[in-house]
């Protein structure tokens, strides 16, 4: 169980018998435990993926490879090209001209 939920259940325990002033307190404790545990979790699963990401590793030539690369597996999917007026402002927003 984490500090963040051992504390919370602790108000809640103690919370019938606690002063609002203590409650405040407690509160914020909490909260600020829960949010470096937080910024803690996040900052792992950061450094997960930024050291699992292959992209790191690869140098400016081979990204530029890897993605002409990329380009050249889509080339064959025989996708139907768009004209000038297909792709036209014009046609896509016909209720503003």
């Amino acid at each position: 169980m984490s500090e963040a939920t051992n504390i919370r259940n602790e108000i809640a325990n103690q919370l019938p018998n606690m002063p609002a002033e203590q409650i405040k307190q407690a509160v914020i404790k909490w909260l600020d435990t829960e949010n470096a545990e937080l910024d803690e979790l996040s900052e792992n699963l950061a450094q997960e993926q930024k050291s699992s990401s292959p992209q790191n590793s690869l140098s400016k030539e081979e990204k530029i490879a890897a993605f002409h690369e990329w380009v050249e597996s889509h080339r064959g999917l025989n996708l139907p090209f768009l004209s000038d007026e297909d792709i036209s402002r014009e046609s896509m927003y016909p209720d503003r001209f």
